[in-house]
């Protein structure tokens, strides 16, 4: 049996889902859609920080046949979560707040990247689906990580208001080139 009619069947009898356990009270990217009410963690006492957004990425994928095509559907979600996010409220200054959102930005950009991966994706040209898009999910969340990261060394954790707005627009105008992969 060729391996082509052996993925088929495969997916003809099953189609593969991988869903992450996600809280119910988590926030889908919108544009400026935080504001500190949404901040309802404990605060982090060892943190130098004034303020923190957990936000993230998840995918769910299904393969199935039908007629002889293959059907490969996904879905990529960016949200924030609430109940990890703290806020220290005497601290809480609209341009610290600025500096959450972009953090939320910056999840939202790769949330596009990979949803921009996943469409170009053919589950026909590999063996098995479920490890190259776990690849394709790891190479996105690394590169979320990596820009988190950099956003806060290059502003300081927001002290630095000019390198901010650079990042505000650089952020804004990578958004806009994805714009067709928005959620």
């Amino acid at each position: 049996m060729s391996i082509k009619i052996f993925i088929t069947l495969l997916f003809f009898f099953a189609a593969f889902t991988a869903v992450a356990q996600l809280p119910d009270n988590r926030i889908s990217w919108q544009k400026d859609a935080l504001t500190w009410d949404d901040f309802l963690g404990p605060i982090d006492g060892t943190s130098p920080f004034h303020a923190s957004t957990n936000s993230g990425l998840s995918y769910s994928w299904s393969m199935k046949s039908s007629n002889g095509n293959i059907d490969f559907n996904y879905i990529v979600e960016t949200f924030f979560l609430p109940d990890n996010s703290w806020v220290i409220t005497d601290k809480a200054t609209p341009h610290l707040l600025s500096h959450e959102q972009l953090h939320f930005d910056i999840t939202e950009l790769h949330g596009r990247k990979l949803r921009q991966a996943m469409k170009g994706f053919d589950p026909m040209k590999t063996k098995d689906v479920k490890v190259h898009l776990k690849k394709l999910y790891t190479a996105t969340e690394t590169g979320r990580k990596q820009m988190q990261e950099r956003f806060d060394l290059e502003t300081d954790h927001s002290r630095d208001k000019a390198v901010q707005e650079k990042w505000q627009k650089f952020l804004d105008a990578e958004l806009k080139k994805l714009e067709e992969f928005s959620g």
